[in-house]
């Protein structure tokens, strides 16, 4: 079943329209093509993402002593590659330690969450705007890098049928 444009007619509470409309313009520009993938494999990992949680697989492999100990096949909703389903489904059981991980190297090379936003007061030799200049400017030069990166072999995924 493919996801569905959100639809707030029918919801028990209440939703504001600028949400509302937020959502919609939200997932049309998921429909549409974007860097890696057509619009139609884009939904198709948002359909995938959405269903990861009913995998038994998953489930078996998050109760385990180790997740590579167990094996089988993921419980799947599209007719994506098996390849690209593992790997949602394994990000998406990965993500809660590596936000855990981001948050930590975050505090230590940025600044922690109180005195981020204390704008009244500096406790770095750069400033605020110094930083913000320098994030930018390192996520710009590491933006051109990943878009010259031509990869040496075609994933399934990439095969022109998905693109």
């Amino acid at each position: 079943m493919m996801v569905e444009t959100p639809d707030y007619r029918r919801s028990p509470v209440p939703v504001r329209d600028d949400l509302a409309a937020a959502h919609r313009r939200a997932w049309a520009r998921l429909a549409a093509p974007g860097e890696w993938w057509t619009g139609v494999v884009r939904l198709a990992i948002a359909e995938e993402t959405r269903a990861a949680t009913d995998c038994r697989l998953c489930r078996d492999r998050k109760e385990a002593l180790s997740p590579y100990a167990v094996t089988g096949t993921h419980t799947a909703a599209t007719d994506l590659p098996d390849t690209l389903i593992d790997v949602i489904h394994r990000a998406l059981s990965l993500v809660p330690a590596e936000v855990t991980g981001f948050f930590d190297l975050d505090t230590v090379h940025y600044l922690p969450d109180a005195v981020l936003r204390d704008y009244g007061n500096e406790y770095r030799a750069l400033t605020h705007a110094q930083i913000e200049f320098l994030a930018a400017r390192v996520s710009a030069i590491n933006q051109m890098l990943l878009l010259n990166h031509q990869p040496c072999g075609a994933a399934p995924w990439e095969r022109p049928a998905y693109r």
